[in-house]
């Protein structure tokens, strides 16, 4: 039975305030805002009172305690005017200035804060901590979708305003009508399903609500429909409940505590000073240079990089991890190495450090990439971590960070951090690059860190990645200064020695002689042919490796057998599987998939891994020891394509919109794609099945568009088209990707039309509005390869097929010599490829000839000609 608390210092109270204020303190607690917590000592502006304002001052005598229903009554009336209406309630609300508790509200550490509230309250006192010492993180409002797709940094909360805002009504208009409530009915959509994303540990604090008040209580009904809180328990702070209410909201899992705003907040902050060593801010993350001397950075951009970029550094602590474990396939940290759990590949290594030696003397403007390629469980992320072990102990000056969520990572924040480093070198460590997004994340760092040509310390960015996904991952681009470094070597006598030492140290084989011992260390080089994975993999499982896996797998209980198989489906493709996904695929509800899997005791291959991530991202997540544990299940269960193409179309029907699952979702697509894990045919039919799920979504609708241009035919592009349109109406500002994406998919309907022998006049509009789209794509992000690429092979193909007389060629050159000269001048990556098209465009003009005299007398030829005069001279 629920405890309420209705009297703040009432006997039993104090444990469960303490579980709040350290959940809130922890940064754990996700605040909702009504009305109410916008009464001060001098004004309140209920929904009662408006409508007694409103009543004073037109003369309605309609009578209801429902402002939504007032509103829609009044609608209906002729003599009622709904802007006058809004101009009203935008005055009293106006006149709202913070509290001393909405000061205590402003630098607390929430998850997220969602109101109804259409005032600037909370606004205001955060800009009144700004430079003192309350100053905490900073609020980034969010009143659209548009605005709602913003991940925030870690030291910036999302303040979600549901129902408008005075700032600009005619932006965002208030909501009180049935018919207001429909317009921004996605919009509550959108924001409440990221609340299913939290895993159990984020609670909800309520202020300002009082759930027998039909406004509130229409969004309480709001909130729970599709489960999106999953019936987790809400703490409200309440000052006025009545007692008759009690069971009623205890049915509703919430916990009333019986006090004001203030009284509430003065409660926390005396909790606060009792729990002073628990309360500090302690940064996450510590930076130190060469000489281990802390690096004095401000503390809101060692905050931000926090969590993003670790430091690999002999005295900072990392995962503990058994040797047993890491035996048997546990995913490894820069633990291992310190504990000298692995094999040491000294030749390879030596390899490479010469190689990367190589690489930081060149002093590139460009920031290179070394690709670290190896097979599938061949140690590559292991090998890395060794790497940056033997390279902090050579007389190489250098310091290296590990990055792991890049997406995150302001260029200017690591700016800062490499300016003051005092080492002449710097690497920057990515291990799982074999995820599209991660990927593509660290290319946009890398790009915004040479727009900005550093000097001092020379960077290397590190990439252990299999060569098959890396080119798949590039799309055989040619990346400048990516460096591709095999490191697949097998194992020599001296390795596989050390290997069968470290396995009889951690009691995994047994040996009683000299005689075991060199026989096992032959059967490594000659039978296992010195492949570390089969190596490994023999010596642990002693050859069974199948039959311990299915073992395991079948004494986990059914639910857990379920999560396993779904959450290898992921962790194969190194993608890892949120815990809401999850229980929306096993289970019915939070509670019984707490009970079924959370807190189940899953043998230690099935693993949860908590993140500290900022805004509504899921902070719970599975995955299993390894990808090739991961592969090997699925394999094993799911060994028909068929059957897995089943599999993964239950997944990804499961998955609900939100910014974060957009980004998984095309994460799974493409893998899928990049391993041929099916059929174009089948990836198609997956791509289709979450189209409606995302169907206004800029990300997924981007590459939703690209999927269906590799489809090709007339009516695949026209739809790709119409989704790129539909996706731009959901924006506030153009995005440079789609408006990229549109204009070359115009281009390519119009190829599709001009090989169907369709009419030029048919066709025009098609190149018109390709044209006029590459242009601003060009103007908006002019030192992008992607600006210059297919604009240029767009305006070769008019070149080619629909320049008809010399004055429309003349006119397309001179375009094309302005981009190619554009390009040459601005771009530093891709210039191979502009370089390729530059040579197809001087065969399909006639201009290939190197002799000047001839270009000269070309020229010529074409001045005489009055069409083409003006052209030529510009040439």
């Amino acid at each position: 039975m629920m405890f309420h608390i209705t009297e703040i210092q009432g006997q039993g109270s104090r444990a469960i305030l303490n579980d709040v204020f350290s959940n809130v303190n922890s940064g754990n607690t996700i605040l909702l805002l009504g009305a109410g917590a916008s009464i001060t000592e001098h004004n309140n502006y209920l929904s009662s009172e408006l409508m007694d304002l409103h009543k004073a001052e037109t003369g309605s005598n309609y009578e209801t305690d429902n402002i939504i229903d007032y509103v829609d009554v009044l609608s209906k009336n002729p003599g009622f005017d709904r802007t006058k209406f809004d101009d009203l309630v935008e005055r009293c609300l106006r006149n709202l200035e913070p509290d001393e508790f909405h000061t205590t509200i402003a630098r607390l550490p929430w998850k997220e804060i969602i109101t109804t509230n259409m005032d600037t309250v909370l606004e205001k006192a955060f800009d009144r901590t700004r430079g003192t010492s309350d100053e905490n993180k900073i609020l980034k409002v969010a009143r659209t979708t548009s605005e709602f797709r913003y991940n925030p940094a870690v030291d910036e909360i999302k303040y979600v305003k549901l129902n408008g805002c005075i700032s600009d009504r005619s932006k965002y208009p208030f909501v009180f009508s049935s018919k207001d409530f429909e317009t921004v009915r996605q919009f509550y959509k959108i924001v409440l399903q990221t609340v299913e994303n939290m895993s159990p540990r984020i609670q909800f604090l309520v202020i300002g609500y009082s759930f027998g008040d039909p406004f509130a209580k229409q969004l309480l009904d709001r909130f729970d429909s599709s489960s999106f809180r999953n019936k987790k328990e809400i703490t409200l702070v309440e000052p006025t409940v009545q007692e008759a209410m009690l069971p009623y909201l205890e049915s509703n899992n919430i916990r009333v505590v019986n006090c004001t705003t203030s009284e509430f907040m003065h409660e926390y902050e005396e909790w606060e000073k009792s729990n002073e060593e628990l309360t500090q801010r302690k940064t996450s993350q510590r930076f130190r240079k060469s000489d281990n001397s802390p690096i004095n950075l401000p503390h809101r951009v060692t905050n931000r990089l926090g969590n993003n970029l670790s430091q690999l550094h002999s005295d900072f602590r990392y995962d503990f991890i058994t040797p047993d474990r890491f035996y048997a396939g546990e995913r490894p940290s820069f633990f291992v190495i310190k504990q000298n759990y692995d094999v040491i590949r000294s030749d390879c290594q030596q390899r490479v450090i010469k190689e990367l030696e190589s690489v930081f003397s060149s002093e590139e403007s460009i920031v290179p990439i070394v690709a670290l390629t190896g097979s599938y469980g061949v140690g590559k992320t292991t090998f890395c971590y060794r790497l940056a072990d033997s390279i902090l102990n050579s007389d190489l000056d250098v310091a290296v960070f590990e990055v792991l969520r890049p997406q995150d990572i302001r260029e200017v924040d690591l700016r800062e951090l490499i300016s003051v480093i005092d080492t002449e070198n710097v690497i920057l460590l990515f291990d799982e690059c074999e995820v599209d997004s991660f990927f593509k994340a660290m290319i946009e760092l890398r790009s915004s860190l040479n727009i900005q040509q550093l000097s001092g310390p020379n960077i290397v960015m590190l990439v252990p990645i299999r060569e098959n996904i890396l080119q798949k991952l590039t799309n055989n681009l040619t990346y400048p200064h990516l460096y591709k470094l095999e490191i697949d070597a097998t194992f020599n006598t001296t390795e596989a020695a050390d290997l069968i030492s470290k396995l009889e140290d951690s009691k995994i084989v047994e040996i009683r002689d000299e005689i075991k011992r060199q026989d096992l260390v032959s059967k490594v080089v000659k039978e296992y042919r010195g492949d570390p994975f089969v190596s490994l993999l023999s010596m642990v499982t002693n050859g069974h490796h199948d039959s311990i896996l299915r073992s395991a797998y079948l004494q986990l209980s059914v639910k857990a057998r379920e999560s396993f198989l779904y959450t290898s489906l992921l962790y194969r493709f190194k993608i890892l599987m949120p815990s809401s996904l999850l229980m929306r695929l096993v289970s019915k509800d939070w509670s019984e998939f707490k009970r079924d899997v959370i807190e189940y005791d899953a043998k230690g291959i099935l693993v949860q891994e908590e993140r500290n991530v900022s805004g509504d991202d899921p902070d719970l997540y599975f995955r299993t020891r390894h990808p090739v544990i991961s592969d090997l299940l699925v394999k094993m269960y799911l060994g028909a394509s068929d059957t897995r193409f089943s599999q993964y179309q239950t997944i990804l029907r499961r998955i609900t919109y939100t910014p974060h699952s957009s980004r998984l979702v095309v994460d799974i697509l493409k893998a899928i794609r990049i391993t041929e894990e099916f059929t174009p045919a089948k990836i198609n039919q997956l791509y289709d099945s979450c189209a409606n799920e995302f169907s206004f979504d800029p990300h997924f609708n981007l590459h939703y568009a690209i999927n269906l241009q590799y489809r090709g035919s007339q009516k695949d592009l026209e739809r790709g088209i119409e989704r790129i349109i539909q996706a731009e109406g959901y924006l506030d500002r153009r995005n440079n990707r789609l408006t990229h994406r549109r204009a070359v998919l115009n281009h390519r309907l119009a190829t599709v039309l001009y090989e169907q022998h369709i009419s030029t006049s048919v066709i025009q509009p098609y190149v018109d509005e390709a044209r006029e789209l590459f242009k601003i794509k060009l103007i908006e992000d002019p030192y992008s390869e992607y600006s210059f690429r297919e604009y240029l092979r767009f305006e070769v193909w008019c070149l080619k097929v629909l320049s008809f007389d010399t004055a429309s060629r003349m006119r397309s050159m001179v375009v094309i010599e302005d981009l190619l000269y554009q390009a040459k001048s601005q771009l530093k990556e891709g210039i191979e490829t502009i370089a390729s098209i530059e040579a197809d465009y001087r065969r399909v003009s006639g201009s290939e000839s190197n002799n000047e005299m001839e270009y000269r007398n070309h020229i010529d030829d074409l001045y005489k000609n009055p069409d083409a005069k003006p052209y030529a001279l510009i040439l």
